[in-house]
């Protein structure tokens, strides 16, 4: 701890002194010499203060984005290759050497304005077509910029942070209908790519998300139990699938004796990406993804009286609320429930005369 101290020695035959003090700030040493204590105890004690002051942040959104992608290397690998492809676009945007003091709320509106004035080209050639951003494409470069800042902050760089708001997007539903998914399915057997309809079908069959699927392993298939363990997923957790008889017939169709590495040879989804688009125009299917399929094992398994809390368990959803999404196409399990509170106190009885069918409205009178 620094104290003040008087140091006297001769010059030119003449005795002099000072009053002084020697710390250590930063791994250096200071020391700092007053012609009075009182001048040095003052000196001190504003040199304290200043010590306790938090010093500007000098890091740079690049090293901020580079420290945080470190942060996610256990996360799934189509995760990291978002967070990844995100990373650069801001690095893009906003420069990888601006310090993230500079990135302030008006600068985050003039990007945001400049996203929402962008548009994506659609189709090729003559059938090309300009279309806005979706709001899920403005959405997530915007939420890792959030929680990069945030996470400078707990680093103890940021004192405050602007405030990064999202906007609201429409849930995207669409699953396929049997008759759909039979149209689907001959496409692909049709396609040149021979092991598209056996990953269509096992995606439809389970509810793998399309990296657990191109990414499973024949060490990860274990027949015997009927089952397959993904190690890895999309939350980062494990989680073992039911086969059923289809999804065990895709993979005995695809096992040979001593068979390792990828079960549908590659885990890369470009193997597989024009062959998908094309057997999704052949079956004239609309609005449709491979993550379709994931909605629409969700969507037959609820339509067939299966919870939500173990269509859940298959899916992997980490939230409730996730899986919610398909409770409305259950409407029978809502009736069978509120039937029976059928008999409970609740009014009079409604004589048979004055009641009206369920699901045929009155007949309004005849005009004359």
């Amino acid at each position: 701890m620094a104290a003040i101290r008087k140091r006297t020695w001769v010059h030119n035959d003449r005795k002099r002194s000072a009053y002084e003090f020697t710390l250590y700030a930063n791994g250096k040493r200071v020391r700092r010499q007053f012609p009075s204590r009182a001048e040095a105890q003052a000196a001190l004690g504003a040199f304290r203060d200043d010590l306790k002051k938090p010093k500007p942040s000098t890091l740079t959104l690049g090293a901020a984005i580079d420290r945080v992608l470190e942060l996610k290397a256990r996360a799934a690998s189509s995760t990291r290759r978002d967070y990844a492809r995100i990373g650069r676009h801001l690095k893009d945007e906003f420069g990888a050497d601006m310090p993230l003091l500079e990135i302030t709320a008006s600068r985050i509106a003039e990007y945001e304005g400049k996203r929402l004035a962008a548009t994506r080209t659609i189709g090729k050639g003559d059938q090309a077509i300009n279309r806005p951003l979706s709001v899920a494409s403005i959405n997530r470069p915007k939420a890792f910029l959030r929680h990069v800042l945030m996470l400078a902050q707990e680093w103890g760089e940021l004192t405050v942070i602007p405030r990064i708001k999202t906007g609201k997007e429409l849930p995207r539903l669409r699953w396929l209908r049997p008759e759909e998914a039979e149209r689907l399915l001959e496409a692909c057997e049709k396609s040149q790519n021979k092991a598209l309809a056996d990953l269509v079908a096992l995606a439809l069959h389970t509810g793998l998300r399309r990296s657990e699927a191109l990414g499973l392993t024949w060490a990860r298939v274990d027949r015997a139990t009927g089952l397959i363990h993904l190690d890895k997923t999309k939350n980062g957790d494990t989680r073992s699938v039911a086969l059923d008889e289809v999804a065990d017939a895709v993979l005995a169709r695809r096992w040979t004796p001593g068979a390792t590495g990828y079960v549908f040879g590659s885990n890369n989804w470009n193997s597989f990406r024009s062959a998908w688009e094309t057997a999704v125009k052949v079956a004239r299917l609309d609005d449709v993804r491979f993550h379709t399929l994931r909605h629409t094992t969700a969507s037959w398994l609820v339509q067939n009286g299966v919870s939500i809390q173990e269509v859940q368990r298959i899916l992997g959803h980490r939230s409730l609320a996730m899986t919610l999404r398909y409770g409305h196409l259950a409407p029978e399990s809502q009736r069978l429930a509120v039937a029976k509170l059928d008999g409970m106190p609740g009014g009079r009885k409604v004589d048979a005369r004055e009641s009206t069918p369920r699901n045929h409205p009155t007949t309004p009178p005849l005009l004359v």
